[in-house]
C-alpha cells in the first residue's frame, strides 16, 4: 500500500530518521529546493500491534524534506509504502 504523507506527520512517528550531512542528503535537499517531488517511496514497517514502527529505507528523504520544511514551511508530501506485520 502506497500513500502520500506530509513530512510534518512522518517526523512524529517513533522511528529513527535523522541522517547526517552527507552528499546524499545534499543531493536530495537541492532537488527538493528546486521544486522536485520525492518519487521513490520510503519503506515503513509496522508491527501487528500498531505501536512499533521501523524505517527500512528513506531516512535521507525524510531528513531533507524536514530540513526544507523548517526553512520554508513547505510540508513535502512523501510517498510511503507501509508494511504491516501479521504478528503481534
Amino acid at each position: 500500500m502506497c500513500t502520500k504523507v506530509p513530512v510534518s506527520e512522518l517526523i512524529q512517528l517513533p522511528i529513527t530518521w535523522v541522517r547526517g550531512d552527507d552528499e546524499r542528503l545534499n543531493t536530495v535537499f537541492k532537488s527538493l529546493k528546486s521544486g522536485a517531488d520525492i518519487k521513490e517511496p520510503i519503506r515503513l514497517l509496522n508491527c501487528g500491534c500498531g505501536k512499533t514502527h521501523m524505517l527500512d529505507d528513506g531516512g535521507h528523504r525524510i531528513t531533507a524534506a524536514y530540513k526544507l520544511f523548517k526553512k520554508t514551511g513547505h510540508d513535502v508530501m512523501i510517498p510511503v509504502h507501509k508494511f504491516v506485520s501479521k504478528f503481534q
